[in-house]
């Protein structure tokens, strides 16, 4: 298990996070932006997870993805994804869950974007 640490602060090195882990072992990499993942290379996360975007936090209906506290007050790199599984995104072999958690950012509310707990089962290949 390896973390990556801020991207907000230019301190998420995705790469150098990996270093210290033999190219063979099994891999869980966690970060809080998912902007992070995009820079992991090629088969070097089988299983990532984020945080960061609450769900979105407030959107108008709750199927609707649209991000809509995001749209108002971040910056357009920032919109990336906001909540589950992250298709087309990064590079082969990786793959990305975007925890929606259980708080906010700003303002002390959620709309449509309900808090999340997520349970994963890990299993070894067959």
């Amino acid at each position: 298990m390896v973390g990556i640490d801020s991207h907000k602060a230019k301190e998420d090195k995705p790469k150098k996070a990996l270093t210290e882990l033999p190219e063979a072992a099994p891999r869980l990499v966690m970060m809080h932006n998912p902007n992070s993942f995009e820079a992991l290379p090629a088969n070097t996360a089988p299983l990532a997870v984020a945080g960061h975007t609450h769900g979105g936090q407030i959107r108008l209906l709750p199927f609707d993805l649209t991000p809509v506290w995001f749209l108002l007050t971040y910056d357009e790199e920032d919109l990336v994804h906001v909540a589950g599984w992250v298709e087309d995104f990064g590079q082969s072999g990786n793959r990305l869950y975007v925890n929606r958690g259980i708080g906010f950012s700003k303002v002390p509310m959620r709309i449509n974007a309900r808090p999340e707990l997520t349970l994963f089962t890990l299993k070894t290949a067959n």
